[in-house]
């Protein structure tokens, strides 16, 4: 078991992992990734915020550093450090920082309108700079994104702002769906989902082609906070076609490693893109990944082979609680990957295990 390093010895390595230079690392039109607060896998490492920093962890030496490459910097002051103040989810795409910044605006006549700069940045945070302005849309806040090939989907949002410049739930807003294209940065507006209150979406994942979404949104104004009526819809994507449609994959709870997860009453139905599946007794809710062709729900402790359906128990070398929770991130060069989010202290860590560490016994 190995523990992430952080230390300013780190930050130098760290940056050169990140920028490619092990391996220079480029997007093709096969690569999907995840870009949220929860998932922002890349370069066979992480990008995350730690308190207004953004910070890369590396999955082979297991070192973590923030963006900023200046000799003697404490990363503790904004001012000097070019780690902070990346805002939302930051990303890397072919060798650069990308990162959204939304504001209001007042157009002097008692109304407002949402704008988005889109900023890019050396992969030690300097070098910034806006490539796009959007005008009445900014990304839609707790969503996430993904890239596919060259190509950032994502779902914009536009407000219906008060004479204030403000906006709550007693206002509907508009939810789009759209993509950015990262190279020569125009933005297409794919489809509006639907203007309503307290209306967000979120991306399910990409599987056989097809992106998955979902759209959630209330038919009145949820003043007390008290409303849970929301109606839902769900969607695919097809990324050749450029269609759109309703899913075609009935209670489909989450798409996961080349895997999509289906409820099936108490117990679900796993099955890649192969066509192969299995059924399992334990409930979908249960399970938060799959990586290496095994679904493991970190928060129960045990992990399933999807190949041979034998159950295993799991070995983080401590227990989750309300304050902590392990997540298995990846598996590289035989080792799995585990991240540790630490909420009372609002910090993470990664650990690596071999496979002997971290599965154990077959439970029956």
């Amino acid at each position: 078991m190995n523990k992430m390093i952080g230390s300013a010895v780190c930050v130098t390595a760290a940056l050169i992992l990140l920028s490619g230079c092990r391996s220079k690392v480029t997007q093709n039109e096969d690569q999907v990734r995840e870009v949220s607060s929860f998932s922002n896998l890349c370069n066979n490492g992480e990008l995350y915020m730690d308190n207004d920093k953004t910070v890369f962890c590396d999955f082979i030496s297991m070192t973590a550093a923030p963006l900023c490459s200046k000799p003697n910097c404490p990363h503790n002051n904004e001012k000097i450090c070019s780690a902070y103040n990346m805002y939302g989810v930051p990303f890397l795409y072919n060798e650069k920082i990308y990162y959204f910044v939304s504001d209001a605006i007042d157009n002097g006549d008692k109304t407002f309108s949402d704008i988005t700069d889109v900023y890019i940045s050396d992969t030690d945070g300097t070098n910034r700079s806006v490539v796009k302005t959007i005008k009445d849309l900014c990304p839609e806040e707790g969503s996430n994104m993904f890239i596919v090939g060259n190509e950032l989907y994502l779902f914009a949002v536009k407000h219906n702002f008060s004479e204030y410049g403000g906006y709550g739930s007693e206002q509907t807003k508009e939810v789009r769906f759209c993509k950015f294209d990262l190279t020569d940065y125009s933005l297409t507006d794919i489809a509006l989902l639907g203007t309503d209150y307290s209306n967000s979406s979120y991306f399910l994942g990409v599987f056989n082609g097809s992106i998955y979404f979902n759209y959630s949104y209330l038919e009145e104004p949820d003043v007390d906070f008290e409303n849970t009526d929301y109606k839902h819809k769900e969607y695919k994507y097809d990324l050749k076609s450029g269609e759109i449609s309703d899913n075609d994959v009935d209670n489909l709870h989450m798409i996961s490693g080349g895997w999509i997860i289906i409820k099936n009453g108490s117990g679900c139905i796993m099955r890649n893109e192969k066509g192969e599946e299995i059924t399992l007794e334990e409930n979908y809710s249960d399970f938060d990944c799959i990586v290496n062709d095994i679904a493991f729900s970190g928060y129960y402790g045990y992990c399933v082979d999807l190949k041979s359906g034998k159950k295993y128990s799991l070995d983080f070398g401590g227990e989750n609680s309300q304050n902590s929770r392990y997540t298995v991130k990846d598996h590289i060069d035989v080792r799995y990957i585990v991240g540790v989010q630490n909420y009372a202290e609002n910090s993470r860590e990664y650990i690596s295990f071999t496979e002997d560490e971290l599965i154990g016994e077959e439970i029956k």
